[in-house]
């Protein structure tokens, strides 16, 4: 993947579910630059995950594994880079995971070093994040901005640094 001097991070986004015939993470995946420039700080390199994700078990754990397995052919590669500055993007921390397989898409995540021995060499972190079900592009845009300050302020967390 990335240079050393840089942080990985693998995205991914799902399928339309329910009432709704769109899903707001494949949006915000398509929108989020490939590389977040940080001057002074290293610079994050943006890896989507090049399918629509289905809400089964077995896919949950599919994506799981090929994002663990660091195979660059599971990614996009053709993605527009955008430099917008996100500080006052607002935040907010929640405790629930979300319905549907959400909660169990962080679990299989969190899961997996622990699971499969062959990823149990492994670093990383992992982190879930909920969006809303909106569409409108400013709030794709908005949704993307939080996304990118969310993985900027991962990024600089000193509990992960190391990783």
């Amino acid at each position: 993947m990335a240079a050393t001097n840089s942080i990985n991070v693998a995205v991914t986004g799902n399928a339309e579910f329910a009432q709704f015939d769109w899903n707001t993470s494949w949006s915000v995946l398509e929108a989020l630059p490939e590389v977040v420039n940080r001057p002074g700080k290293r610079d994050i390199h943006i890896w989507k995950y090049s399918r629509v994700t289905r809400d089964t078990y077995d896919d949950v754990r599919r994506v799981s594994r090929e994002i663990w397995d660091g195979k660059r052919s599971v990614f996009l590669s053709d993605s527009q880079t955008d430099e917008e500055d996100s500080k006052d993007v607002p935040i907010h921390v929640s405790d629930d995971a979300g319905l549907y397989f959400c909660e169990f898409r962080l679990y299989s995540s969190l899961a997996e070093t622990l699971l499969q021995e062959c990823y149990s060499g492994k670093r990383g972190h992992v982190a879930f994040q909920h969006l809303p079900q909106y569409n409108s592009p400013e709030a794709i845009d908005l949704a993307r901005n939080i996304a990118v300050a969310y993985i900027s302020a991962l990024a600089d967390d000193r509990l992960l640094d190391g990783a």
